[in-house]
């Protein structure tokens, strides 16, 4: 057995060039089978995250928008409803009014009826006062001079 002492670390022969064209090799095959896969791989997802990004912001616009008119269209039913509610509180009233006017006219016919029959009764009453006034002058008459007065 020859023991070789070599006092250089490193040492220029054919190794060299067989290690160089090994790594190189080696940087050739794991370029191919991992590092451009992983770089496509990373190019896809920055892409798929640009389009997630520009369709966050298109739906962020369109939900912006909706939101707007979904605001609009709540302002004119209100306005509308309002409207409405005017108008229904305006046809109440005036349907107040009417059953009003019509219950005084009712009233008012009752109560002319009423001083009808009440001046009816009133004639009638005197009549028949006249009457019994009559007949009882006659009666009065009768005992005061205690003969039977024809009349």
């Amino acid at each position: 057995m020859e023991i070789v002492s070599t006092i250089a670390l490193i040492s220029i022969n054919a190794t060299l060039v067989v290690q160089l064209v090994s790594f190189l090799l080696f940087l050739l095959i794991i370029n191919r089978v991992m590092f451009r896969p992983l770089r496509n791989t990373m190019r896809e997802r920055a892409f798929f995250i640009e389009t997630v990004d520009e369709e966050i912001a298109a739906a962020d616009g369109e939900h912006t928008r909706i939101m707007a008119l979904l605001a609009r269209q709540e302002r004119d039913v209100r306005r509308e409803a309002d409207a409405l509610r005017r108008k229904r509180r305006d046809e109440g009233a005036a349907e107040g009014r009417r059953l009003v006017d019509r219950a005084l006219e009712q009233i008012a016919r009752m109560h002319r009826e009423a001083e009808a029959d009440v001046d009816r009764q009133m004639v009638e009453a005197r009549q028949g006062v006249a009457r019994e006034a009559e007949q009882l002058s006659v009666v009065l008459m009768e005992k005061i001079l205690e003969r039977r007065i024809d009349a």
